[in-house]
């Protein structure tokens, strides 16, 4: 739980006369709280006064001290996508206050969190632009009125700036000032009735002063200095540290266990059995494991080479990578379920002039965060019963409650969770096994924290990966070489297997507009590849490997028609108009020509290129924003090489809030992209996982990294996502690169594995 939560939950057992709360509902509502004691004590201030700054909460989000600064609650986890600093510019932006007297706080499973308390799906500042903003403009509000009762004003007559309320015969106060009589300003006007938080005025945009500025990430100077704590990085008083022993083979069962050897290890303290979790034993949502306690990780790790395990290897052993991608490959010469179908397919193809086939594959992706998994747990026996507390670097917090409550049996109430920093993400922490196999080794040193880590060795092998997919697309052309009919027939291990009444290829076809409505005719099947390998979301889930393959695919199409690729795309688009996409969003025809042909602008595409350098163009449509990136690359043809040299990108993420961190994110997507792209693979053999560290698991290196240059659409439409949009279209980008440098077509990812630096080669 956060300072802010904690101070909530103080409040509610002071006594009636010393707390004030007003709820004003739960969706967008504010809760206002004036905390008259009990409060944490503030040292920086205005004028280096030594007396303590008193908070006074605004809303669920918000509280503004006596010293004049504003606190926000961040209730979506920082991973590195510079949430902190963006949801925060939308509340200092309506409170106008100044920049540098906002601070932030990161919430835990609070009561009040708003729309989309989770990092995923690219929701944050989407989710919260216009809750954040009336959070703002409330509190805003409720100084305004303050200032008016003291001077007896018209509060139509005053104005803010910088975080003063000020008269027109020049009289200013402070918000740090009027902080203790604003809840009860904002208090009176809801008792009035002359208050609606959702029907505030809100700025108009010619306004900003913040919004669409650069701003430094909050956290970036305690990045660098050390000072910010990852969850990895907690230390608690007598705090014991436990790792875990788990069978090789994913879902083995545990037999038994002897840890008589473990006590000659200096620091070793106990074993504890791990239970699985999940409903289904040969797909378990976490696995049966050992947990081995010591005085500090070496000393956990040291205990669990001496552990001996005995395990029954279960029903997985069977499960093999390439059988996999082998039976996917056979799913995509026949017919499969259909997903969606409109027109006549067929009788389009036999009118085409022109069939063109091709297919291509993705393999299993691992997440490998910077930061492995890890969670710290301390189990308490009070006299009203038992307590857990909880410190998670989990992307969803509200889950990471619930399975906390679900394994250890307690209320939901009983449970404090402390979300912290994570050392990246990419939907890897969208799972919670980890706060899940925490908690029997706290329960059995009952007041000790017990901090569970995984090694890189863990990470790695026990992910949620990317799902297995294979892609089998035909297109039929005019005789202007035009697509005219369009089937995209793809099986794999689909993410959605394991969840009951969910389509399977729901994930994997959630990008089927593009550009299959906009051929006409047109088929989408999906084949499911049964298998129990653990699978899950990673960096636009499903979408990145679709567009590994249509981008791919539509490039071989423009090629084969003798079509530019830039002008093959634009005639689809055809006319701006609006498609139904999903529930969230439509798309735009006309927004994705925007960003393909300022890409193709900005890169200089059609220039002429040294030999065995070319570019290749890709976009794509992920979660309400539209990328497109040009590539250039550079292959040495002896060794059969490819240097990434440039990548020019454009988004339209509608408006944009912080100008630098659509650049950090965009820089970022693409390096990813670039990686996985080149290396990315992860194999399974009799159920066990091949690959295990750095040494094995490719990743991009400073030396390899490309000159990636950033542009971005100004646009007026409310904010939507950059952390995952400009992941999917980096890899048909790099394939079509390499195709115009070469005239190789590489249709199976990774683009270096030692199959297609042969045929470079050749």
């Amino acid at each position: 739980m956060n300072d802010l939560g904690r101070r909530r939950r103080a409040g509610e057992e002071m006594a009636r006369r010393d707390f004030l709360r007003i709820s004003l509902g739960a969706s967008g509502g504010l809760l206002v709280t004036v905390c008259l004691s009990g409060c944490r004590d503030a040292s920086e201030g205005a004028g280096g006064s030594a007396e303590p700054a008193v908070p006074y909460r605004l809303d669920a989000f918000l509280e503004v001290d006596t010293r004049g600064f504003a606190t926000v609650g961040i209730p979506v986890p920082e991973i590195g996508q510079g949430v902190r600093t963006s949801l925060a510019m939308l509340v200092a932006e309506e409170l106008d206050v100044a920049w540098e007297r906002v601070r932030v706080e990161q919430m835990g499973a609070e009561e009040e969190m708003g729309p989309h308390p989770f990092a995923g799906g690219s929701w944050a500042v989407r989710g919260y632009w216009l809750p954040f903003r009336r959070t703002g403009a409330a509190a805003r509000r409720a100084l305004v009125e303050a200032a008016a009762l003291r001077w007896n004003a018209e509060p139509g007559s005053l104005v803010t700036e910088a975080g003063e309320v000020r008269h027109p015969d020049g009289s200013r106060l402070s918000y740090g000032e009027l902080a203790s009589e604003a809840p009860g300003a904002l208090r009176r006007l809801r008792t009035e009735g002359s208050f609606d938080p959702q029907t505030l005025s809100l700025k108009d945009p010619g306004e900003f002063r913040i919004i669409g500025t650069s701003r430094a990430h909050l956290d970036t100077p305690d990045i660098v200095t050390g000072r910010l704590r990852f969850g990895s990085d907690l230390r608690l008083p007598g705090m014991l540290h436990a790792v875990l022993a788990r069978c090789p083979v994913y879902a083995g069962q545990l037999m038994d266990w002897d840890d008589t050897a473990c006590h000659d290890v200096p620091g070793f303290h106990s074993t504890v059995r791990v239970d699985a979790l999940g409903s289904d034993p040969a797909a378990p949502y976490s696995v049966e494991a050992v947990a081995v306690l010591a005085e500090s990780t070496w000393a956990a790790l040291k205990a669990r080479e001496a552990l001996q395990v005995r395990w029954d290897d279960g029903p997985n052993t069977g499960e093999n990578t390439s059988e996999l991608l082998e039976r996917s490959r056979r799913m995509v010469a026949r017919r499969q379920e259909t997903f969606r179908e409109e027109g006549e397919l067929e009788a389009a193809f036999s009118d085409a002039d022109v069939v063109v086939e091709g297919q291509f594959s993705a393999p299993l992706l691992s997440h490998v965060p910077m930061e492995p998994m890890n969670c710290t747990a301390r189990w308490r026996e009070e006299p009203d019963g038992s307590r857990l507390e909880l410190w998670a670097p989990t992307q969803m917090p509200l889950p990471a409650h619930r399975i906390a409550a679900q394994v250890s049996g307690l209320d939901e109430e009983r449970i404090d969770l402390h979300v912290s920093r994570a050392g990246g993400g990419f939907g890897r922490r969208l799972g919670q096994e980890y706060v899940a196999e925490v908690i029997p080794a706290a329960r059995s040193v009952p007041g000790t924290p017990v901090q569970l880590v995984y090694t890189r060795e863990d990470e790695i092998r026990w992910d949620h990966f990317r799902p297995l997919n294979v892609h089998r697309l035909r297109a039929g052309l005019d005789p202007g070489g035009r697509p005219m009919a369009w089937l995209h027939r793809q099986a794999g291990t689909s993410r959605y297997a394991f969840r009951e009444g969910v389509p399977f290829g729901l994930s994997e076809f959630r990008a089927g507009t593009w550009p299959a409505a906009l051929v006409g005719p047109h088929r989408l099947e999906y084949g499911l590849v049964r298998s129990n390998l653990n699978r899950g979301p990673l960096r636009a889930p499903g979408l990145n490997t679709f567009a590994w393959a249509v981008e791919s695919f539509l490039d071989e199409v423009a090629h084969a028609a003798g079509r530019d690729p830039v002008e093959l795309r634009l005639e689809l688009l055809g006319e701006d108009r609006e498609l139904p996409y999903d529930e969230d969003d439509d798309f735009s025809t006309g927004r994705m020509a925007a960003v393909l042909r300022q890409c193709a602008d900005e890169a200089g595409w059609g220039r002429e290129l040294a030999p065995d350098r070319g570019m290749g163009i890709a976009v794509a449509f992920t979660f309400g924003s539209y990328v497109a990136h040009v590539a250039e690359v550079t292959v040495d043809r002896e060794r059969g090489e490819v240097q990434v040299e440039r990548v020019v990108s454009v988004v339209d993420c509608g408006r944009v809030v912080n100008p630098n961190g659509v650049r950090h994110q965009m820089e970022g997507g693409v390096m990813d992209g670039v990686g996985a792209a080149l290396f990315g693979e992860m194999t399974v053999e009799g159920g066990e996982v091949q690959q295990s560290n750095f040494h094995d698991v490719r990743l991009l290196v400073l030396r390899e990294a490309p000159a990636v240059e950033v542009h971005w659409i100004d646009s007026h439409r409310h904010p939507t996502g950059v952390g995952e949009p400009p992941y999917p279209p980096v890899a048909p980008a790099l394939g079509n690169a390499i195709f115009a440098a070469t005239g190789v077509r590489l249709r199976d990812l990774p683009l270096q594995s030692d199959e297609n630096r042969a045929r470079l080669r050749s």
